[in-house]
C-alpha cells in the first residue's frame, strides 16, 4: 500500500504534523466468515522522526 498526504490534526492541543509518503504491506488470511489481517507501515516526519502505524485486525463477514 502507498499512503500519500498523511496529516495529523492536533486540534489546537498539539501541533499539526505532516508526514512524508509511506509504503507498507498488508497480509491477511480467513476462513468462512472470520479473518485476520496484519498491516506494516511507518511514517516519517521532520518533527517526530519515524512513527510506527502498524496494526492487527479481525474481520467478520455475514451474508444476508
Amino acid at each position: 500500500m502507498w499512503h500519500t498526504d498523511v496529516k495529523f490534526n492536533g486540534d489546537g492541543y498539539v501541533p499539526d504534523i505532516s508526514f512524508d509518503d509511506a509504503v507498507g504491506g498488508s497480509v491477511g488470511a480467513g476462513w468462512r466468515w472470520f479473518g485476520i489481517e496484519y498491516t506494516s507501515i511507518r511514517y516519517k516526519s521532520a518533527l517526530t522522526g519515524t512513527v510506527d502505524g502498524s496494526s492487527v485486525g479481525a474481520t467478520f463477514a455475514w451474508k444476508f
